[in-house]
């Protein structure tokens, strides 16, 4: 299932691939939700077990249905089962930690752990330190900017995902900036999923 809930690709995944890549997708997360765990479907397992195979399925499915058009896979099993490691044989990023919160604790523990991973981070595969989701809340405290200069020297790739009603346009610059930080940055893109 998906982490809402939803039936999910597990079980489906060729089906589900081809059906993605149809739709012309650049970019597919796959996440860890209702997964085995220990015999248990919780929606979020925190137990280190082999998530790579199914990673590994999933991604087989994705390059042989995508055709001549690259679809950017990223994995996300929040850091379990050591994902920095093996993440480049199977994807294009890897989340490395739980979800970012809308607080500096977050932030300060995602770019922590990050910082003895970045040596993983290569061409076409990076850690992914999570999207700038909670920084465009209208209450945020930590501002978007601020994140961009924590995830680009550890060679994190930003993505957004946020209404278009609830995005500032303050944070726009976070956004169309290169280089947010003077720290040198690998070549860095920017994925924007917007909801309604």
């Amino acid at each position: 299932m998906t982490c809402q809930g939803y039936p999910g690709s597990l079980g489906h995944e060729t089906q589900d691939a081809k059906l993605i890549a149809s739709w012309g997708i650049d970019y597919w997360k796959y996440d860890n939700c209702y997964t085995d765990c220990n015999g248990d479907y919780p929606q979020t397992c925190w137990i280190a077990r082999d998530t790579e195979s199914w990673y590994k399925k999933f991604g087989a499915a994705l390059t042989a249905a995508q055709g001549s058009k690259t679809i950017l896979y990223s994995l996300c099993s929040w850091g379990v089962d050591q994902v920095w490691t093996w993440g480049n044989t199977v994807g294009n990023s890897w989340r490395m930690h739980p979800d970012i919160a809308d607080n500096w604790a977050s932030v300060a523990s995602i770019a922590d752990q990050a910082a003895g991973i970045a040596k993983y981070s290569q061409p076409g595969g990076f850690n992914d330190l999570d999207m700038l989701a909670s920084a465009f809340r209208a209450a945020t405290r930590v501002p978007p900017v601020t994140i961009q200069q924590l995830t680009s020297p550890r060679k994190s790739a930003t993505a957004v995902s946020t209404s278009r009603k609830s995005a500032r346009i303050s944070d726009s610059g976070a956004l169309r900036s290169p280089r947010s930080s003077s720290a040198p940055t690998s070549p860095k893109f920017t994925v924007l999923l917007w909801r309604s």
